[in-house]
């Protein structure tokens, strides 16, 4: 299907509209799939957000240890960085859609199984790390084709304001998410907040049924899987910049990002705040992530990114820093807040540059890679909790979160290509 073939309003004006900062949001929100990919998005993250709130209090309720939380995010990590090439491959050869359609309807039967473990009070934390297990191996084909289809859906010259406004819809969902299973398992239970999350999962495959069919590039589908990925390998490994870029993102956040999995022991055993409280911190993630993601789009196609990443990640790890050592429990939530707007503006704009920079028909193994390189993070959990358990919470996150600053200082220092990325997008830009 020709991407622009059903947009409602004509493609030169789209084209100039995306020049311009927040003005050319309705631009892409006026192609009725992209609503549909949206939507789908929202209440597909909607349903992670809900879902993990609980099955951390849940996790916690069952072991009595840092390294247990830990093992929750390492065991999800471990299947995304291991599969994520296959996914990717998959992307470029079939149709997106459908990938995306089987992966959601994968998760949507696990979290159904845990559902009933939950209602019977049959539930274990040997279940919950099943699960995570299972999460780890959908996400590597669901995430790369849900990414590489908002081009066939939009174009390449309205891909940075669509990844932006769908990065914000992401995170808008990370904020309800949280409050939402909060508020549903103190009021109703525990059962009903998961039962309810779960239903949320339904209603993101029914959004994506309306997405039409995504044909890939002819020139993908010969070969074998392998030989797909063994080409996507080697063209990153020919665009020194992109792994450049993948390297970048990556450094800083394998030892602060792992945070995200302790929230429930800086809530209950640092500020004694419970559920409410852990909800109030995984919102403050989710709403620094919509202000830091709707100040990318509010500013449009700037130029000095690789410097914008670079200050945003100094704010984020001093930001973290800082509530890792904050001396009250709202103080602590401001700061996060912060932070996470700040890491929200890095993880934004080195993406986009990403997708500027690379080809179409290999955007699906690219999207594998960048996933691949993003769930490496996650494998810092297990060594941070155990850390944590033997020198602290407040310490490890605070020297974790200082060491990423010095890290990405470094990198900055000793790469000239990526001090030269605005040059290289404008040149990537013409040459199409």
């Amino acid at each position: 299907m020709d991407p622009h073939a059903a947009e409602e309003v004509s493609a030169p004006a789209a084209d100039a509209l995306a020049t311009l900062p927040l003005r050319s949001a309705p631009s892409v929100l006026a192609i009725p799939e992209f609503r549909w990919l949206y939507a789908g998005n929202v209440a597909f993250f909607l349903a992670m957000g809900a879902q993990g709130l609980v099955r951390q209090a849940l996790a916690h309720d069952l072991t009595d240890n840092k390294l247990g939380l830990g093992l929750l995010g390492t065991l999800s990590a471990l299947p995304m960085a291991v599969l994520s090439p296959l996914g990717g491959g998959l992307a470029d050869r079939v149709d997106r859609r459908r990938v995306i359609l089987a992966g959601q309807a994968a998760l949507f039967v696990a979290e159904l199984a845990v559902l009933a473990l939950v209602v019977s009070s049959a539930l274990r934390f040997s279940h919950l790390l099943a699960l995570s297990c299972v999460m780890g191996g959908v996400f590597p084909f669901v995430m790369p084709s849900r990414q590489a289809i908002v081009a066939n859906l939009v174009g390449r010259s309205r891909l940075p304001r669509a990844m932006a406004l769908t990065i914000t819809g992401i995170n808008t969902a990370r904020v309800v998410g949280p409050i939402l299973g909060g508020t549903l398992a103190e009021t109703l239970g525990r059962s009903w907040a998961y039962a309810i999350g779960t239903s949320l999962y339904a209603v993101a495959i029914a959004c994506t049924f309306r997405i039409p069919s995504s044909r890939p590039d002819p020139t993908a589908r010969g070969g074998t899987m392998w030989g797909s990925v063994v080409e996507g390998a080697r063209y990153l490994r020919s665009q020194p910049l992109v792994l450049t870029l993948m390297l970048f993102g990556l450094v800083p956040l394998l030892l602060a990002f792992p945070v995200q999995s302790f929230f429930v022991a800086f809530a209950e055993e640092i500020w004694a705040r419970g559920e409410g409280g852990l909800s109030a911190l995984s919102a403050a993630v989710g709403l620094g992530g919509i202000a830091g993601s709707a100040l990318v789009v509010w500013l449009g196609d700037q130029h000095g990114r690789a410097r914008r990443q670079l200050l945003a990640m100094g704010v984020f790890g001093g930001g973290l820093a800082a509530f890792a050592l904050a001396p009250s429990f709202w103080t602590g939530v401001g700061l996060l807040l912060l932070a996470m707007a700040a890491a929200s503006v890095f993880q934004t704009l080195n993406n986009t540059a990403i997708h500027m920079l690379i080809s179409d028909r290999m955007r699906g193994r690219i999207s594998s890679f960048l996933l691949m390189s993003m769930s490496l993070p996650m494998l810092g959990g297990a060594p941070l909790g155990l850390a944590a358990d033997r020198f602290g919470l407040r310490a490890t996150f605070a020297g974790a979160a200082l060491l990423s600053v010095g890290l990405a200082v470094a990198f900055f220092a000793l790469s000239p290509r990526l001090r030269r990325l605005d040059v290289s997008i404008r040149e990537a830009m013409a040459s199409e």
